[in-house]
């Protein structure tokens, strides 16, 4: 049955739109019986005979072992106890009724998740294997993109990755998984490269290096973002951290990484960081989504997930090979 609450005056009352639905039950009828004050106009409203009111009030009372209704003349009134039944179920079918509002504002059949495959590989993927498990009627569309930009989807989206700063995540909630610090790193076989130097940003700036697109992230700055960092002379620009390592080991060149991407390589003696006279600022890896996903609790619940996975997978090391 499709039921709303009207107000009416100070007190908010029970309409029934559906007539056509199954048989009301005894408190819908006793609901309709205390706004109109009569047998009769509960049963217009109802659809019922008023024969059908008086006796469901009456099985109710005998249900309930109290009088809720009294006659005096030719009228019926609420008793002492009646008022206070009828304000607290109606009270109740108030916050049913609201909350099943809230359910069909916020049930979402489709939502995007935007990621690099990175951390679709790393921890991503598991979570969303699980959401779908649990929560078959909702769709769940995958952009594999290293950024938020104008050519993604803008409804429903639960972002990871780095893109604070970006203009799309403005009015988008964010939750924090961890920072890593950004450098310039090489391979232990690059001859061209001393360990023993500290190099300055503008001598990295005129080597041929491999980095990130910075037009898409504008992550090479010091100074907490006073002073950025745009290299002309990069003759590979990707489209992840991930791909800088990867390309900058198999070219044997400098490139862009940060620490957290760059930990079992360095480990290994595969690649080393560079010493600067200047340290890039750290990026901040977050999950970022549309505001009106936090009213879904299911959908609040897998973007926890996310967050609370990251987070463990950084702290404890994760394997990012």
């Amino acid at each position: 049955m499709n039921l709303h609450l009207r107000k009416m005056g100070r007190i908010n009352t029970l309409v029934v739109n559906d007539k056509s639905s199954s048989s009301p039950s005894e408190r819908e009828i006793f609901l309709s019986f205390c706004r109109h004050g009569s047998l009769s106009g509960a049963a217009e409203e109802l659809s019922v005979y008023a024969s059908t009111v008086s006796r469901s009030i009456g099985n109710l009372e005998k249900k309930l072992n109290v009088s809720l209704v009294k006659k005096i003349g030719n009228k019926l009134f609420l008793t002492e106890i009646g008022e206070k039944y009828y304000e607290n179920i109606n009270k109740s079918f108030s916050d049913i009724i609201s909350y099943e509002k809230k359910i069909g504002e916020y049930a979402f059949d489709e939502i995007t998740v935007i990621t690099s495959d990175f951390f679709l590989d790393a921890w991503v993927s598991n979570c969303i294997s699980e959401f779908m498990k649990e929560n078959k009627a909702v769709r769940v569309k995958v952009f594999s993109d290293d950024t938020l930009t104008r050519n993604n989807p803008t409804d429903n989206v639960i972002f990871v990755g780095f893109a604070r700063n970006n203009k799309s995540a403005e009015n988008m909630i964010l939750k924090n998984i961890t920072k890593t610090s950004v450098g310039f790193y090489t391979t232990t076989k690059n001859k061209s490269i001393s360990r023993e130097k500290t190099y300055s940003i503008s001598e990295i700036m005129d080597m041929k290096t491999i980095e990130l697109d910075t037009k898409k992230h504008k992550y090479l700055t010091t100074h907490s973002g006073k002073k950025s960092y745009d290299f002309h002379n990069s003759f590979i620009v990707v489209d992840s951290l991930a791909m800088c390592l990867e390309q900058g080991v198999r070219f044997n060149c400098v490139f862009v990484s940060c620490e957290s991407v760059s930990k079992n390589a360095v480990e290994e003696g595969v690649i080393y960081k560079l010493k600067t006279s200047e340290e890039l600022d750290p990026i901040y890896i977050d999950v970022i989504y549309t505001e009106n996903l936090k009213k879904n609790p299911k959908i609040q619940e897998f973007i926890n997930k996310i967050h609370t996975v990251g987070m463990q997978f950084y702290n404890g090391g994760g394997n990012f090979q």
